[in-house]
């Protein structure tokens, strides 16, 4: 309802004729999208039998963008092209756990002579006075 009722706000605003090119013309998009990167993810798979890599990875992030990207309607493109973007894909990379970690271990184990306890000393105050605003 919300989607339909979306649609015809914005087809109210530019007019019928204008809506229905845009939802041709990113249908169209959409689908082109979807053949370019499925063929890079296939190509991709098939070059690397051991299964499917970082490269293969992205190209599905493409297709499903390119499927929300073709189907009828405002939200649903808007969610493709947000899942286009590389930042999203390492976020969801990174929360299913599909990713590498970028920072140093979290765990390291030591030997006994390789460490040693330290204590904080807490910092004085600054004593310096706030440069004054001439």
């Amino acid at each position: 309802m919300l989607e339909a009722a979306l649609l015809q706000l914005v087809a109210a605003r530019i007019g019928w004729g204008a809506m229905l090119a845009i939802l041709s013309v990113k249908g169209g998009i959409g689908l082109l999208l979807i053949a370019v990167l499925a063929w890079r993810g296939f190509h991709s798979i098939r070059a690397n039998a051991a299964g499917p890599g970082e490269r293969s990875l992205r190209a599905g992030f493409g297709v499903a963008s390119g499927v929300l990207i073709t189907l009828p309607g405002i939200v649903p493109p808007l969610v493709g092209i947000a899942l286009f973007s590389p930042s999203l894909q390492n976020a969801i990379l990174a929360r299913f756990g599909r990713s590498k970690p970028s920072g140093p271990p979290r765990q390291i184990d030591l030997s006994a002579d390789e460490w040693r306890e330290t204590r904080r000393k807490k910092l004085a105050p600054s004593r310096r006075k706030p440069k004054s605003m001439a």
